[in-house]
Parts: C-alpha cells; sequence; structure tokens
C-alpha cells in the first residue's frame, strides 16, 4: 500500500514540475479535459500545449479554443466571429454554383453587368448575349444582385454583377461585406478577377468618331475599400476613370 501512495505522490510531484515549468501565460484549451489551460502541458491528462497556428492558415475561437481554417469567419460550434487583427481583411474561398444567363427572346438582346450590386451607384460592366457565355459561376448574392465569374467569348473571364433575374440559377450563398480601408502602393491596374487570366480593367473612348481603349490605372497612396483576399489577390472598391467599381488588386500593391 505504501508502494502504491509512494508511486502516486511521486506521479503528481512530475506532474506539478512540468506544469510549473511550461507555464506560459499564453491561453490554450485542452480538447481531453475540455479546459483551458496556461501550461505546456495539461496537469490533468499531461496533453502538450498545440503549436502556434500560423495565421496565414488558421485561427483559434477565443470562446471554445477550437482551431479553424482561416477562410471560417465565424466557429461552427458556437458562431463566435473571427477577430481580425486591425487594419486586415478577411480571407475567403470562392467556390460558387453553376449557373447561366437566361434565354432573351432575340439574339441581340443582352443581359446588363455591373461593377457593384447596384445598377444606379456602379459602373457598367458590359452588356453579354446568353449564348455567348461559355462557363458561369455565381459565386455570392448581395441582395438582388450577383456576383459571377463567366466566361465570355470576346472578352474572357471576368467577375461582374448581374441582378438575379438575369440568371437561370441564382440559390447562391448570401453576404454582407465589410470593408477596410486601405491604400495602394504602387501604379496598378485592376483585373476583373483573383488572377492575371481574368480581363483588366479598360475605359473606351471616342473622339473625332474613332474609337480607342485606355488602361483603368490606380496610382500610390489612391484610397480604396478591400472586403476581403482570396488567392493573394483582394477585392475592393474605389473611383477611377470608370466611375464608382469593385474589382482586384493583388494583396501584395495595397497596404
Amino acid at each position: 500500500m505504501k508502494k502504491i501512495v509512494s508511486v502516486f505522490l511521486t506521479f503528481l510531484f512530475l506532474i506539478s514540475l512540468m506544469s510549473f515549468a511550461g507555464a506560459t501565460g499564453e491561453s490554450w484549451h485542452c480538447d481531453t479535459c475540455n479546459a483551458d489551460r496556461d501550461t505546456e502541458f495539461c496537469p490533468v491528462c499531461g496533453a502538450q500545449k498545440p503549436a502556434a497556428s500560423s495565421e496565414a492558415n488558421t485561427w483559434f475561437c477565443p470562446t471554445c479554443g477550437r482551431e479553424l481554417p482561416v477562410e471560417y469567419n465565424f466557429c461552427p460550434d458556437d458562431r463566435t466571429e473571427k477577430v481580425l487583427p486591425a487594419g486586415k481583411w478577411q480571407i475567403r474561398i470562392l467556390n460558387g454554383v453553376g449557373t447561366s444567363l437566361k434565354k432573351l427572346a432575340s439574339t441581340d438582346d443582352r443581359h446588363q453587368s455591373y461593377a457593384g450590386p447596384d445598377g444606379k451607384a456602379y459602373s457598367g460592366t458590359g452588356a453579354y448575349k446568353p449564348f455567348k457565355v461559355t462557363s458561369a459561376t455565381a459565386l455570392f448574392r448581395e441582395g438582388n444582385y450577383v456576383l459571377v465569374d463567366i466566361t465570355y467569348k470576346t472578352v474572357g473571364r471576368r467577375c461582374v454583377y448581374f441582378k438575379s433575374s438575369s440568371l437561370v440559377n441564382d440559390a447562391v450563398e448570401s453576404v454582407t461585406l465589410e470593408s477596410v480601408p486601405a491604400k495602394v502602393k504602387v501604379e496598378i491596374q485592376p483585373s476583373y478577377g483573383p488572377g492575371a487570366y481574368y480581363d483588366e480593367l479598360e475605359k473606351t473612348i471616342t473622339e473625332k468618331n474613332k474609337t480607342r481603349t485606355d488602361s483603368v490605372l490606380l496610382e500610390p497612396g489612391d484610397e480604396i475599400k478591400v472586403f476581403f483576399e482570396t488567392n493573394g489577390w483582394v477585392f475592393a472598391e474605389f473611383n477611377c476613370s470608370l466611375g464608382l467599381v469593385r474589382a482586384w488588386l493583388p494583396a501584395e500593391t495595397v497596404e
């Protein structure tokens, strides 16, 4: 009996030493005991504190302590919202659902698109004939407008807004985007999508019955509003020579 008591006391002593030596002052959640700890090892079950998560890949829920992928904006267990560092925008993964433009009465009729979720406030981004669309993915909905990743025979690939009534399938996630103030660091031409394979923003100018296109450029120091980042590109809103638009910029060009 004495031997059992002695072994038990020795075990408790070693656990206490481990806890004392490993104290970090940084709280973490022990999943085995379902309790918050501030030591390197859990004093009850001996589990080691998990390695610090990479800011680029995961975050910890401050309510339950669960480690979550960075694209999660809410904890799925308790709906705690992700807290972002000051001046930092969200990371989003854009999956979307397949869609297409509704057929119109005439092959010459087109669906108008916009550079934002309001046809009165944002610049128009072209009108599209349904039969010239080779692919279309509805990314998310804002009110009565849906951001669609579309590939068109004449202009290539673009992310533009359509009225939901223009789409065959508009059953896509509804979002409320919140912006973070930011500035452009270098001269840059915005893009219609998060990648170099998307069409770049251009302005059509007609002078003396001749038509030409000019690049839409942002200058260092120009103020923008960033909504989120995906694949190293930020989705932002700004005023330019086209008017008020939402478009994409490489994340490294923005601060």
